[in-house]
């Protein structure tokens, strides 16, 4: 199954917490065995990150 959630954070940590809780609001209501889903799925993310420029001066 490949769903697709797009969140943001500041830390790394607070992207993971947003992601899940995103998974968890977008398959509300939803029988995950319907999906073939097991209890602790394992998950693919695919990730950007923004350049960061530095000036030294």
């Amino acid at each position: 199954m490949e769903i697709s959630i797009v969140t943001q954070g500041n830390t790394l940590d607070e992207v993971v917490n947003n992601l899940q809780e995103a998974i968890l609001l977008h398959l509300e209501g939803e029988d995950p065995r319907e999906f073939g889903l097991v209890a602790k799925p394992s998950l693919q993310i695919i990730f950007e990150l923004q350049p960061v420029i530095c000036r030294m001066g």
